[in-house]
């Protein structure tokens, strides 16, 4: 319903059937990535990790442009971009909503903090690591996105403290399977 919503109407079309393609690219590949009993959690916050970028477009529009231009001259990630400007991040924005629907609390913790994984005691990946791998990994996907680099990349130190460093290629090669099939 979100991307419903009248104040959404106003963005280029594209630019929302990009968010809802990327949003069901994350939740595909989120799913994948946990234990089978997490599937169904995995899916629905990685659909939904992106959120609080609607909210945030739809109202606060001038700001959320203010954020993309200075994340593109600055070479930051958008979060960093949002917190110097808003003072928050979508992320962090899409957790509160969702709270505030009562949704499960490991779904609003794994779009809570989707882009700063660590926050989140684990010992295993998890949820909240599986929706931020996913996300990296649907960005490395793009057309000239650098692999491994870039705004969008994978926090390595994470990765190396939860133990699943050496699953990373594999999981980048699902990442290019199920997007290539995606886009067939």
């Amino acid at each position: 319903e979100i991307f419903e919503d009248h104040a959404v109407r106003g963005l280029p079309a594209l630019e929302l059937e990009a968010l809802q393609a990327h949003a069901l690219a994350v939740g595909r590949l989120a799913a994948a990535l946990v234990e089978r009993p997490q599937r169904e959690d995995g899916f629905v916050a990685g659909l939904l990790h992106d959120l609080g970028r609607l909210v945030l477009l739809a109202e606060l529009p001038d700001q959320c442009q203010a954020a993309l231009v200075r994340a593109a001259a600055e070479r930051c990630p958008l979060q960093v971009a949002e917190a110097e400007v808003l003072g928050t991040t979508h992320a962090e924005v899409g957790g509160y909503l969702l709270g505030l629907w009562g949704l499960p609390y490991p779904i609003i913790e794994a779009v809570a903090s989707h882009h700063a994984p660590a926050r989140v005691a684990c010992a295993a990946l998890g949820l909240v690591g599986a929706v931020h791998v996913a996300d990296a990994l649907v960005h490395e996907t793009r057309p000239g996105a650098t692999v491994g680099a870039g705004p969008d990349a994978i926090d390595l130190g994470y990765l190396a403290a939860v133990g699943a460093t050496a699953e990373l290629a594999g999981w980048r090669e699902l990442a290019r399977e199920q997007l290539g099939a995606a886009e067939r």
